[in-house]
């Protein structure tokens, strides 16, 4: 039974590393800007959406 469990995790962790294989073959050089994903850029100008937004926030004091 031990051995069959010991071959068993083997199999597991070669079939886990096959995607590290593969990882580094893509050719990004120094510099290079990567997208993770999307966020807004737009400014916030409407006063509804900016009081519930500073309502949300945490009240910060540097010189307490």
């Amino acid at each position: 039974m031990k051995k069959a469990l010991c071959l068993v995790l083997a199999i597991i962790i070669v079939v886990g590393t096959i995607p590290l294989a593969n990882a580094g073959s893509n050719t990004y050089k120094v510099g290079d800007i990567i997208q993770f994903g999307s966020y807004p850029q737009s400014r916030v100008t409407d006063n509804v959406t900016i009081n519930a937004l500073n309502s949300k926030a945490p009240n910060y004091s540097p010189f307490i």
